[in-house]
Formats: C-alpha cells, structure tokens, sequence
C-alpha cells in the first residue's frame, strides 16, 4: 500500500510537471504566430467598428508602421430620413473613441454610402493629421460647450476635407424640433 502511494504521488507530480512545462511552452509564441503592432490595432478596432456600426462595408488600417490611416466605408443608420449632423457626430465619436486607446492612427479616411441597395457615396469625410492631433481638445470643448447650453459648435468642423454628393446635401443639417 505504501508502495503504491509513492507511485501515486510520483506520477502525480510528473503529470503536474508536464502540464507546467507544457503551459509555459505554449505562452512563449513562435515569431511568425506573435502580432505586429499593426495587426493588433487593427483586430481591436475593427471588433469595435463591427459592435458600432451595423453596415459596415469596408475597413482597414494602412501603413507599414505608425502613423497608421484608418479607412471605413460605411452605410449609416437613419430613420425616416438621414440627418447629416447625426451622422458626423457618429464619425467624430468613433474617431474620438478609437484615437483615445490608439493614437498611432493620425488619418481617419470615411466614406458614407447612400441607399444600401445602391450603396453610392454620399459624403466623403477626411480627417487629416492636424484635425487628429486637435481631436481631443476639440472633442471636449464641444462637449462642454454642449453641457452649458450652447449648442453652435458642428461635428461637421472636426473634418479637414468634406466632399457631399448632391444627394446628401439635400439631406437635413440638423434635426428640428417638434
């Protein structure tokens, strides 16, 4: 009996050793298995561009290495009829959101597509490196602004370079009330 614990207890811990050394093999990625930086930022914002937009039609993440541009092809939620304000604040909120956790993007490139049947673009929107770098600043200015009242302030000034088709320029600047 005596015996036969001490076999017991050897293999016991023979079994934990391997497991622990199997453990510690399986943390210690291969080169080609370890993400690059770029594959990282780009895995992380494209789950949080899928969770925030429902119509995503194109996303990536150019450069070799940062300062990386972000494009995103995207048809926008609208109710009865598309608010173009409404969907620059949800252009500059991503862009704000994304460049809090990943300041190596310093290019936000978005097209919006219209009909999504059709999908033509509607609004070509381009926030370059300088509007980037006064994302921040800017973001909360309006914010605050917003909180005591004033309201003057656009998202549609966050973006460096604005293109509207003829289409989406007959679309509502911003919501009336009723």
């Amino acid at each position: 009996m005596n015996r036969f614990l001490n076999v017991l207890k050897v293999t016991l811990m023979l079994m934990f050793i391997s497991a622990c050394s199997q453990a510690n093999s399986n943390s210690v990625a291969e080169p080609e298995e370890m993400l690059t930086q770029k594959d990282f930022i780009t895995n992380k914002v494209e789950f949080y561009t899928q969770d925030h937009f429902r119509f995503v039609e194109k996303f990536t993440i150019e450069g070799s290495k940062a300062p990386y541009t972000l494009h995103f092809t995207f048809v926008p939620e609208v109710g009865s009829a598309p608010i173009k304000e409404d969907i620059y604040r949800s252009m500059v909120d991503y862009a704000w959101n994304v460049n809090n956790f990943f300041p190596e993007i310093k290019r936000y490139e978005f097209q919006v597509l219209w009909d999504e049947n059709v999908k033509k673009e509607a609004i070509k929107a381009i926030m370059d490196e300088e509007a980037v770098r006064n994302l921040i600043i800017r973001y909360l200015d309006l914010k605050n602004a917003q909180l005591g009242g004033s309201g003057d302030v656009s998202y549609r000034s966050f973006f460096s370079n604005l293109t509207e088709s003829d289409e989406a320029k007959r679309w509502a600047e911003k919501e009336t009330g009723v």
